[in-house]
């Protein structure tokens, strides 16, 4: 959960935030880190305000180059990349709209490049995957470029 985006913050809810116990200072790295300050005066509670210690990423979960048909040399294949979403510490995403160049309706997105022919000209193309994501009632918008083989076709 993200500290409050208006009006005051306490030492408590810095704490919640982080995930702390014990003691803790504002000149602590770690409330630095949340306030993304790393020199000079925190402007208390600006600089804290909608801030959060969980980190949300669209991370590269597979990668495949899938042949089709039997395996001859002359037959086509193409890049299947598949894409999910990493969150820490741990937090179940409520929803998911993914859009760019892959398709999903879950936690998971695929991106399936063109057939190009083994055997012919191939070459790197690139795409984009994104994905809106609602983690602990905040929505994260997300973004991901990408290289795939792409080349003739058959």
């Amino acid at each position: 959960m993200a500290l409050p985006s208006s009006g005051s913050i306490s030492i408590d809810d810095i704490k919640t935030e982080l995930g702390i116990t014990g003691e803790l200072s504002l000149t602590d790295q770690r409330v630095r880190d949340l306030a993304g300050v790393q020199s000079g005066s925190l402007i208390l509670p600006n600089d804290l305000w909608g801030k959060s210690a969980r980190t949300v990423r669209l991370v590269i979960t597979g990668f495949e180059q899938v042949k089709m048909g039997f395996g001859d040399w002359g037959r086509q294949q193409y890049d299947k990349i598949t894409f999910g979403i990493s969150v820490s510490p741990y937090l179940a995403p409520t929803s998911y709209a993914w859009g760019g160049d892959v398709f999903g309706n879950s936690a998971t997105a695929v991106f399936m490049g063109p057939a190009y022919q083994v055997m012919g000209y191939t070459y790197q193309n690139s795409g984009n995957a994104y994905c809106s994501v609602v983690v602990g009632g905040r929505t994260y918008e997300l973004s991901l470029d990408f290289q795939y083989t792409a080349g003739d076709a058959v």
